[in-house]
């Protein structure tokens, strides 16, 4: 088993190419790493190390499944949608305190039938997951499927089932700064340069460049209108980024009418046809 390296779980032709287009984006940075895909066929690619043929159940339960087979000591689970922006650096290190590390999910989404007091629990993104692998990450694991089969009448994400099986799990937490997972469609406080966005879009070093405006100081990321507010900013800045921030959607619209696209691409909508 080697120690560390990074898996994809991907299945389907859209996927596959998502996986392929965010691996390249790892090898940039990551020229020597060990990359993993499991998938449902083989790839005519060279970006991954090691190739797992598994069959698909053609839902989320896919990704819970198969994450337990990771090969190495140490894995960076990272979504078909993802975008690697710099050097992972030194985030493998959190896991010689931590078993699972994600960070937090944008927002409170509202999901249905969750325990008692789950309404008010802060959930994780499972886009970007640091792990060891050891008996507790994979009781965690088979826990996580387990309540996820029990919950997917109920709806088709994986985190509000992640979130109960960490309640009831024994593995020592951590949390990834937003950096390592910036979803880019949606509002957000960033206060380092950007390692990992997490979200479909057109062009990724057009909004890299925006998200990792004023870098050295807290800031506020809104997609409507494209633009990174320092939290701290002059009056003057702060003014006119706020005023075009509402007036982005109207532009938005009528870019839309007109045919024009923009950079983002809402979910449900992929980069790559089937």
């Amino acid at each position: 088993m080697k120690k560390i390296g990074f898996l994809y779980i991907a299945f389907g032709i859209k996927y596959i190419k998502e996986a392929i287009f965010s691996a390249k984006s790892l090898r940039k940075f990551h020229p020597d790493a060990s990359i993993t895909i499991i998938t449902d066929r083989q790839i005519d690619s060279d970006l991954f190390s090691k190739e797992v043929i598994k069959p698909s159940n053609k839902s989320y339960v896919d990704k819970i499944k198969y994450m337990r087979e990771s090969p190495y000591e140490k894995t960076m689970f990272l979504d078909t949608d993802t975008y690697i922006c710099d050097k992972i650096g030194s985030v493998f290190g959190l896991l010689k305190y931590f078993d699972v590390c994600m960070a937090t999910e944008i927002g409170r989404p509202l999901f249905k039938d969750l325990p008692e007091g789950f309404e008010d629990h802060k959930e994780f993104n499972t886009g970007v997951i640091l792990f060891n692998n050891n008996s507790k990450v994979q009781k965690l694991f088979e826990l996580w499927e387990k309540t996820f089969e029990t919950r997917k009448h109920l709806d088709s994400h994986d985190q509000p089932s992640m979130a109960i099986a960490l309640a009831y799990s024994d593995v020592k937490f951590g949390v990834l700064p937003n950096e390592y997972n910036v979803r880019a469609i949606y509002p957000e406080v960033l206060s380092r340069e950007v390692t990992i966005i997490h979200a479909r879009l057109r062009d990724y070093q057009k909004t890299l460049k925006k998200l990792n405006k004023n870098s050295d100081m807290a800031r506020n990321w809104l997609p409507a209108s494209m633009e990174c507010i320092p939290i701290y900013g002059n009056a003057l800045t702060k003014l006119w980024l706020g005023i075009k921030s509402v007036l982005s959607p109207a532009v938005n619209k009528v870019r839309s009418k007109l045919g024009l696209q923009g950079d983002l691409i809402l979910p449900g909508k992929g980069r790559f046809e089937e």
